[in-house]
């Protein structure tokens, strides 16, 4: 961060709405590799009953596989990255609003990500707590205002995402082929393809499930957030009794008054 704006509030709306756009991108991408799974098990099944199809074909499918699932990686680590800069402003916005005894630093709160194992577990404490701390009613006791359900939910969709190891980088890579298969009519490579793109549908379905739970909680905290922000601002408002912009704490207010005029 420049110098310029440290320390400084900055709205997280506009992170906000682009985050959101490249989650329902991925979405959507997730939906049309979901179906184009489904036709390649369909296709696969061909093979499981012992017909066959034409190699164009398969090859057009490999095709289509390979452009649909790169397309779909790409969008994915954009989401992400422009997730983790969302949060990182998030995070900094709630200590700069004042809420104290919070435990989580904004470096920290995109840092646990990044952690082996801890990473299934921490980003959600995160997420808690600044659920919890952006509460437009925060006080000292911000620790007891309730989070959503909906957090808890799409953590578990976004761990059980982590989870589930068919990675999409065979397909974009070409390394699951059913041309491939067609040239050497191998068993135990159909088996393989057949397992792998049953995952890879499991996958998408999850994928589908997680960036819109994603959108939603990026929305309804980034909202959360706007509230408590306008929530301080009235708080700290210029008494109308008091020009100066701050009122003068009591005792300051009696000692002013006490003052002698000067001679």
């Amino acid at each position: 961060m420049s110098a310029k704006n440290e320390g400084r509030y900055r709205s997280a709306s506009r992170l906000a709405l682009w985050t959101s756009i490249l989650f329902l991108a991925h979405a959507f991408a997730a939906a049309v590799a979901a179906l184009l799974n489904t036709y390649q098990l369909a296709l696969l099944s061909v093979f499981r009953f012992g017909g066959t199809i034409p190699y164009a074909l398969a090859e057009a499918q490999d095709v289509r596989q390979r452009v649909v699932t790169g397309f779909e990686l790409g969008i994915e680590l954009a989401a992400l990255i422009l997730l983790l800069v969302w949060l990182y402003r998030i995070s900094q916005n709630t200590w700069l609003l004042g809420t104290g005894g919070m435990h989580y630093t904004p470096g920290w709160s995109v840092g646990w990500f990044f952690v082996p194992l801890a990473g299934l577990v921490m980003p959600y404490n995160v997420f808690n707590e600044l659920w919890r701390a952006n509460s437009p009613n925060a006080t000292g006791k911000w620790r007891e205002a309730a989070v959503s359900p909906v957090l808890g939910v799409w953590w578990t969709a976004c761990v059980a995402s982590a989870v589930i190891h068919y990675s999409p980088l065979n397909v974009a890579l070409g390394q699951a082929k059913i041309a491939q298969f067609l040239s050497y009519e191998n068993t135990l490579w159909l088996n393989h393809l057949w397992e792998f793109f049953w995952g890879r549908l499991l996958v998408d379905i999850v994928g589908i499930t997680t960036s819109a739970l994603t959108v939603i909680v990026v929305v309804r905290l980034t909202d959360l957030q706007k509230r408590r922000h306008t929530a301080v601002g009235k708080a700290e408002a210029p008494s109308p009794a008091c020009q100066m912009g701050v009122p003068f704490p009591a005792w300051r207010r009696h000692a002013v008054v006490d003052e002698p005029e000067a001679q």
